[in-house]
């Protein structure tokens, strides 16, 4: 297990005037916060931009209980690990990944109602880690547009998968049926495939067309 070891901060009279690194201070010992970020980003050194960041949130998540300047420890009176446990947890909610739709529980962020059919579904995972889950894919697609969410925001579309119910593949890379004879929740009318050899033989029960993720975002 690695340790963080706590040493004593320097002397006043060797401090004054010259600025420190922002720290969690709790009697007679700190904490550096590029120490604990290195730590839990598992990263060899931060990185200074997305370190300021994560700082600026930290000190919204403590204040006003912690005392915060730019240019000095960060302190509390009195003991207790109050401060490291935030910045951890808050650490540890960063992670950029996408998350199972919840079926019957999990509310469409565009309409709003709750995601109930398993063949159908979608998600957006941006850059920041959030996620955004749809009951359709049209409410996908409008969600993007209504946010002005570019490309470069994004880290992850899904989209779920009409043969294998309630699994999420990749938007960009899947294969879809636009038809009539597909009823969506929200009349998208359109069903997604992992590729054309799963998807093609649906073809005989739903007449239609196909489309790729491009012609899917320019339909809607």
């Amino acid at each position: 297990m690695i340790k963080i070891k706590a040493s004593p901060p320097a002397p006043r009279s060797k401090r004054a005037g010259v600025p420190e690194p922002c720290a969690i201070e709790r009697t007679g010992s700190s904490f550096s916060f590029e120490t604990i970020f290195i730590f839990f980003t598992g990263t060899k050194k931060y990185n200074k931009k997305k370190f300021s960041s994560i700082k600026e949130k930290i000190f919204d998540l403590i204040s006003p209980e912690y005392v915060v300047r730019p240019d000095t420890p960060l302190r509390r009176r009195g003991g207790g690990g109050e401060a490291f446990f935030i910045l951890a947890l808050f650490l540890s909610s960063c992670t950029i990944a996408p998350e199972p739709i919840h079926f019957g529980k999990d509310a469409c962020e565009h309409c709003k109602m709750l995601i109930m059919d398993i063949k159908f579904g979608a998600e957006i995972v941006t850059q920041k880690g959030k996620v955004f889950k749809f009951d359709d894919i049209n409410c996908m697609v409008e969600f993007k547009r209504e946010k002005d969410l570019q490309e470069a925001d994004i880290a992850y579309q899904l989209v779920v998968d009409f043969h294998q119910t309630k699994e999420l593949l990749s938007a960009e890379k899947s294969f879809y049926i636009f038809s009539e004879e597909i009823r969506t929740p929200m009349a998208s009318k359109v069903a997604a495939f992992e590729n054309e050899e799963t998807g093609n033989p649906y073809l005989q029960k739903f007449p239609g067309k196909t489309f790729t993720w491009k012609e899917i975002n320019e339909l809607f």
